[in-house]
Parts: C-alpha cells; structure tokens; sequence
C-alpha cells in the first residue's frame, strides 16, 4: 500500500512539473508574434512604391511599384533608411546602396 501511494506521489509531483515548464515555454513562443512591424510609407518613385523601417530591428521593408512585390533587407542602419528618404531619386540610391549589398527575405 506504501508503494502505491509512493508511486501516486511521484507520479503527481512529476505531472506538476511537466505542466510548470510548459507554461515557462508558453510565452517564449508567443514572442515572434509580438515583435514590431514596420509602419509603411508611400514614396515618389517609379520604382519603389513604399518603405518602412523597423529601427529595433534594423529591417528595411521595400515594396516595389507595379509588381508589388515586398521585400525585408536585414541589418541595414538607420542612416541608410533615413538616406534612402532623402534622395532625389529613391530608386537610384536602393539600386546603388541597399540592392546587393545586404541580406533580404522575399514576403
């Protein structure tokens, strides 16, 4: 009878704490859900139709005219998003300093 209501405890206290690390690793998943998003903004060019700029994460988002296609360029610095905003030509100045020149994921 011992035995049984040893075997019951262990048994308890281990779905105790199988249950309290999966409740641990609940929020850490939920985490890439929670991460910002870049606010897009329409820009004069024949070429590029919008851009947004995540600052925490250093991600360029660059949505092309006519195909709409969008793609995110990782680890660029503030200062070549904020260049990018400034030039004359948007197109020119993505062709030269951001196409090529840093990794990027097609969405």
């Amino acid at each position: 009878m011992k035995r049984c209501l040893i075997a019951a405890v262990l048994m308890i206290a281990v779905a105790g704490l199988t249950i309290s690390c999966a409740t641990k690793a609940a929020p850490a998943s939920a985490a890439p859900a929670a991460a910002a998003k870049a606010e897009m903004e329409k820009v004069e060019s024949t070429m590029i139709d919008s851009v947004g700029y995540d600052a925490k994460a250093q991600e360029l988002t660059v949505v092309f005219t006519g195909t709409g296609e969008t793609y995110v360029y990782k680890n660029v610095p503030e200062k070549a998003y904020k260049a990018l905003m400034k030039a004359d030509s948007k197109g020119k100045y993505f062709t030269k300093n951001i196409k090529n020149k840093y990794e990027f994921i097609k969405k």
